[in-house]
């Protein structure tokens, strides 16, 4: 699933670069790998500090928006825009609060669209986990939530 995150992160943000100004061609790859990997760091935190049930809660919905975890992780990129790429901080944050969304949209799209096979989200929660939760067994026994 990490290999599919990348490529809906690069298939959203490639044609966009040119929106954070003057970034030379060489790093956006490396610009790409950075939403890439806040996304991921992001959503790891979330199984690391136990909350698996808000995460499972945001993967099932049928449309994102303006929700904490995505202003997280638009903010944490935005940052690391800032910080490692030298992109104005206003245009960072504009940037990714307008990525972010339709890449997260996206995401969840796929992971929820076979639960349980590789793209789906129980194999990238397992991952995320390092594989100390087997969230399909954990989470199959929830008659309550339905995953679309």
């Amino acid at each position: 699933m990490f290999e599919k995150l990348y490529s809906i992160v690069k298939e959203n943000l490639e044609p966009h670069l040119n929106e954070v100004g003057q970034i030379s061609t060489s790093a956006h790859e490396a610009i790409i790998n950075e939403a890439s990997g806040t996304i991921i760091d992001v959503l790891k935190a979330q199984i690391d500090n136990g909350k698996f049930n808000d995460l499972l809660v945001f993967f099932s919905v049928s449309s994102i928006q303006n929700t904490a975890l995505v202003r997280s992780i638009a903010s944490k990129y935005a940052i690391r825009l800032n910080k490692y790429y030298g992109v104005n901080m206003n245009t960072a944050k504009t940037f990714a609060d307008k990525q972010m969304p339709v890449i997260m949209n996206k995401l969840i799209q796929t992971a929820k669209s076979n639960p349980k096979n590789a793209n789906g989200m129980f194999a990238f929660f397992n991952k995320l986990s390092g594989y100390s939760i087997n969230f399909e067994t954990l989470f199959g026994k929830m008659p309550q939530l339905q995953l679309a």
